[in-house]
C-alpha cells in the first residue's frame, strides 16, 4: 500500500508539473504573439512616419500614403508614390525607430519605385549610430520611392525580453521528464524483479522434481533388501540417470540464454535445408502430439529452403516452438508448419489453435524469464526462456522472428532467414 501511494503522490506531483509546463508554453507563445505584433505596428508606425514627413516636406498634404506591406516575417516594404528626396530617408528612419523604442540591427533598402533599381541600402547595427549607408549615384534626384526595413534578429530580440520565462519552462520540462523517465525505469525495474521472482520460483518448481525422483531413488538403492534385486536396481538407476538428464538439459537452457546474450555461444556455419530439418523436428514431436489426440500437418513450400547457419540451434529454436504449440493447446493439440520464399528469405510459420496470447503480453513474450499469465505457470513447466532463446538464435543468424495471436483463438510465430547465395 505505501509503494502504491508513493507512486500515486509523485506521478500527481509530475502530472501538475507537466500541466504547468503546458500552462507556461501557452502563455509564451501567445505573449510571444502579442509581442510580435507589437513590433510589426511600431515599424509600420515608423514607416508611414517617414512618409508623412516627406510629405509634409514637399507641403502637398493631399496626397494618401498607401499602407505598409509585410512582405516576410522581418520584412517591412512601403511604397512612396510621389517624388522625394531619397538621401533623407535614412536618418528619419533612424530618428523614427529610436522613438518608437526599436534600437535592434536592420537593413535598409531604397529602391527606384519604377524598376526596382537599388540606389541606397546598407546593414545598421544600431538606430542610434551616425554610421554611414552606401548610396548608388552622387547627384539628388527627386523620384518615387520603395522603402524596405529588413530586421535579421527580430525573433532573437522579441524572446530576449521573456528569457526567464523560457528558462524557467526548459527547466520545468527537463524535470518532467526525468521525473517520468524515473517513474517509467522504476516501473520497469519493478517488472524485471518479478519477472526473476517468477523465474526463481518457476525454477525451483522445475528442478524439485528431478531432485526428488533422485532422492527417492538413491534412497530405495541404500536400502539393502533391493541390491539383490538387479531388475528393480536397474530401474532406479535408469531413474537416476534420466533426471541427471533433464537436471542437465535445465542448466544448458539457462546457460545458452546466458551465452548468447553476452556473445560468447559460437554458432556453426553450415549449410543446412531447412525443409529437411522441419520434416525431423515434425517427425520428433508426431508421437507425442498423437498421444494426445492432435496432428501436425507440415506445408514445405518454400522451393529453395538452404540456409547458412548452425543446425543443432536451429532444430532447437523449431523444437522450442513447437514443444510451447503442444503445452499451450488446452485441448489436442492442431499444429501447422509452414515454408515459402519472400524475396531473399526464407519464411517459417509454426501455427497453432491453442490458447493464444493476449495482446497486452505480446510485447513481452521474447523478453527473458517473462511468461504470460494463465493461471498454470507451473502446471505449464518451463522459465520463460523458450522465446527469449528463439528470438536471440534468429538474430543470431540475421533473421528476424514476430507473432500474431489472439486470446482463444492461437498463435502463429513467422521467422525470416536469409538464403545463402
Amino acid at each position: 500500500m505505501k509503494a502504491w501511494l508513493h507512486r500515486f503522490f509523485v506521478t500527481t506531483a509530475l502530472a501538475a508539473l507537466g500541466v504547468l509546463t503546458i500552462i507556461q508554453v501557452v502563455w509564451f507563445s501567445n505573449a510571444y504573439r502579442i509581442e510580435e505584433q507589437q513590433f510589426n505596428d511600431k515599424v509600420n508606425l515608423v514607416l508611414r512616419s517617414v512618409a508623412d514627413q516627406l510629405l509634409h516636406e514637399r507641403g502637398n498634404d493631399s496626397l494618401q500614403i498607401l499602407p505598409v506591406q509585410q512582405k516576410a516575417t522581418n520584412l517591412y516594404s512601403l511604397k512612396i508614390d510621389f517624388s522625394v528626396r531619397y538621401r533623407a530617408i535614412d536618418s528619419l528612419v533612424r530618428r523614427e525607430l529610436l522613438r518608437q523604442h526599436i534600437d535592434a540591427p536592420f537593413t535598409i533598402a531604397v529602391k527606384e519605385l519604377e524598376n526596382h533599381q537599388l540606389i541606397l541600402g546598407g546593414y545598421v547595427e544600431h538606430p542610434s549610430t551616425d554610421e554611414e549607408i552606401g548610396c548608388i549615384g552622387r547627384v539628388e534626384h527627386l523620384m518615387p520611392v520603395t522603402v524596405e526595413l529588413t530586421f535579421p534578429q527580430k525573433r532573437s530580440e522579441i524572446l530576449s525580453a521573456h528569457t526567464f520565462w523560457i528558462i524557467s519552462a526548459v527547466i520545468l520540462a527537463t524535470v518532467v521528464f526525468i521525473g517520468g523517465y524515473l517513474i517509467y525505469d522504476l516501473k520497469n525495474q519493478n517488472r524485471l524483479t518479478t519477472l526473476k521472482n517468477e523465474f526463481i520460483n518457476n525454477m525451483t518448481h522445475e528442478l524439485n522434481t528431478p531432485i526428488a525422483n533422485i532422492s527417492m531413488a538413491s534412497e530405495v538403492l541404500r536400502a539393502e533388501r533391493t541390491l539383490d534385486q538387479k531388475d528393480k536396481v536397474r530401474r532406479y538407476l535408469d531413474i537416476i540417470h534420466e533426471e541427471n538428464i533433464r537436471l542437465k538439459l535445465h542448466v544448458e537452457q539457462v546457460l545458452r540464454t546466458m551465452q548468447l546474450e553476452k556473445g560468447t555461444l559460437a554458432l556453426a556455419q553450415q549449410k543446412i535445408d531447412l525443409n529437411v530439418l522441419l520434416k525431423d523436428v515434425a517427425m520428433q514431436f508426431t508421437s507425442r502430439i498423437q498421444l494426445r489426440n492432435g496432428e501436425i500437418v507440415s506445408r514445405l513450400q518454400a522451393i529453395n529452403a538452404i540456409v547458412v547457419g548452425d543446425a543443432f540451434h536451429l532444430r532447437n529454436m523449431f523444437c522450442n516452438l513447437l514443444d510451447n504449440a503442444d503445452k499451450y493447446s488446452s485441448t489436442a493439440p492442431d499444429i501447422l508448419i509452414e515454408t515459402e520464399n519472400v524475396n531473399q528469405t526464407i519464411q517459417v510459420k509454426v501455427s497453432d489453435k491453442g490458447i493464444g496470447i493476449a495482446a497486452e503480453a505480446q510485447r513481452y513474450i521474447f523478453e527473458k524469464f517473462y511468461r504470460a499469465s494463465t493461471g498454470l505457470q507451473h502446471d505449464i513447466k518451463g522459465f520463460g526462456l523458450g522465446l527469449t532463446y528463439v528470438q536471440q538464435i534468429v538474430n543470431a543468424h540475421g533473421g528476424d522472428v514476430h507473432v500474431k495471436s489472439e486470446e482463444n483463438s492461437g498463435s502463429c510465430f513467422t521467422i525470416s532467414l536469409p538464403l545463402t547465395d
